[in-house]
């Protein structure tokens, strides 16, 4: 699958200091261009208190994942495996952070996320026969700790190595600032973000997007979004075990096979659309083709 996106590093905790279907999406263009079948309004994705509400539809979900590990088990090449899907993440996030493969530290982090998290709802809209469904975010704001669906003892959505803490999220992790009334009203304070583009090094990490990739200063950096809170839920639910062991969600390596991986990643696309809704801001958003037309490939 094609999708048009408008030294090895593995650990999470290292992100802050770091400087077979066809179809294709343009990030010009909310909605994709495939050759799947398309729900005739568009798929809108749901907060995953509000989507397990819904039983029956909690258990397909559920299934799908589950027949995607299962089939990883049985062949642990099959590109409908769900080791097979994780394995994109590992080949284009561990690797140096000056690759031209690396998606992390610049403007390709929001873009690739965004047809990752797509790419995986085409895969469990097929296996699961439900062609509106999309990938329950989690909306780690308003709810400190892993929701309920994807912590349930013998769930795939929980079938992962964590060693979270037993305690919820700070505000600092998830970038809440109670000090600034006008930070505190964005709630996450990478909303008040007003660039997408880094034009310097040093602007890194004050804009929404990150940095060209290529960029003639060869440097790259954590975008306002991707230091913090990207990185520190990262850390939160994969954590560390007492012999110094990280769970799936600490390592670049892993991360993908966490099944909250995408409902993390699915509020970090959510907040992009917040933030794109004030058209000052969306204008910022980088218009050559070099940025519209960059392609990556799933398998």
């Amino acid at each position: 699958m094609t999708i048009n996106s408008a030294g090895r590093i593995s650990r999470r905790s290292l992100i802050v200091g770091a400087t077979g279907v066809a179809g294709a999406a343009s990030i010009g263009s909310l909605a994709p261009l495939t050759t799947f079948a398309q729900p005739a309004a568009a798929a809108v994705r749901q907060d995953i208190v509000n989507f397990a509400k819904d039983a029956t539809k909690l258990a397909k979900f559920e299934a799908a994942v589950k027949e995607m590990q299962n089939r990883s088990k049985l062949k642990p090449n099959d590109p409908k495996g769900w080791r097979v899907n994780a394995k994109s993440h590992a080949d284009f996030c561990s690797v140096a952070a000056t690759s031209s493969k690396q998606i992390h530290f610049c403007y390709w982090f929001l873009c690739w996320h965004r047809a990752y998290v797509h790419v995986t709802e085409l895969k469990i809209r097929e296996i699961s026969g439900d062609k509106t469904f999309c990938y329950p975010y989690w909306n780690w704001s308003t709810d400190r700790r892993i929701p309920a669906a994807y912590a349930k003892h013998g769930s795939a959505l929980s079938n992962a190595v964590r060693f979270t803490e037993n305690r919820p999220l700070q505000d600092d992790e998830v970038d809440f600032d109670p000090t600034d009334p006008v930070l505190k009203k964005l709630g996450v304070s990478a909303l008040a973000a007003t660039a997408f583009e880094a034009q310097t090094p040093d602007d890194i990490g004050f804009v929404f997007g990150g940095i060209a990739r290529p960029n003639s200063s060869h440097q790259y950096g954590n975008n306002r979004l991707e230091g913090t809170p990207h990185g520190p839920i990262h850390v939160y639910v994969g954590g560390e075990s007492v012999s110094g062991q990280g769970g799936d969600m600490s390592d670049f390596q892993t991360a993908g096979r966490d099944p909250i991986f995408f409902a993390h990643h699915g509020n970090l696309d959510r907040l992009w659309e917040i933030w794109r809704q004030d058209p000052a801001r969306k204008n910022t958003e980088p218009k050559t083709a070099a940025f519209l037309n960059h392609k990556f490939v799933f398998p």
